[in-house]
């Protein structure tokens, strides 16, 4: 099985297929001219440098093409490359698209953000938040006792408690808070 997929890899036809379409996303589906025999030779002899990782470092160099052919061009001491991705020139400059690729890969991935901190509570913003607390569950107690039902009780995203009593039940505290 290994040895059928090493040759799939180095058919020229399906390399030329494999370019074909990263050329297809690179230039948004206009039509791409075929391969030239020489250029399917030049594939050819780019899978057997290549061997496994010909169609990644193809990925890669036709996706970054100006980057890469700009690090090549440079690395030859020469100013000058194809706009376009042009498989002659990554033949010729394979050794610097696969050293590329394997410097992205081995580039590390930052280190994930820390947290947002916590703002810390005074002690005096506790004890109102107990006091809070227990206020609200007296006043509960103060409704159960009376045989209504508790008032509607909402938080905010801060987790605080708001409470609106309506009238009815604003008449009923004052009146068991007078007895």
């Amino acid at each position: 099985m290994e040895a059928t997929k090493e040759k799939a890899l180095k058919s020229p036809f399906g390399l030329e297929a494999h370019w074909n379409f990263r050329l297809l996303f690179l230039k948004d589906g206009k039509y791409q001219h075929d391969l030239t025999q020489r250029q399917r030779g030049q594939l050819k002899e780019l899978a057997n440098k290549l061997g496994a990782q010909t169609k990644d470092v193809i990925d890669f160099a036709v996706s970054n093409w100006w980057k890469f052919a700009r690090t090549a061009s440079a690395k030859a001491g020469t100013s000058t490359w194809p706009t376009d991705p042009h498989v002659g020139f990554l033949l010729k400059h394979h050794a610097v698209a696969a050293q590329e690729l394997r410097s992205i890969a081995e580039t590390p991935k930052p280190p994930p953000l820390p947290p947002p901190p916590v703002p810390k509570s005074s002690e005096k913003e506790i004890q109102l938040a107990e006091q809070n607390q227990n206020d609200i569950e007296n006043m509960l107690a103060r409704f159960a006792d009376a045989g209504e039902p508790p008032p509607p009780i909402t938080y905010t995203s801060h987790r605080e408690v708001i409470y609106k009593a309506t009238k009815k039940e604003l008449v009923a505290l004052f009146a068991d808070l007078e007895k």
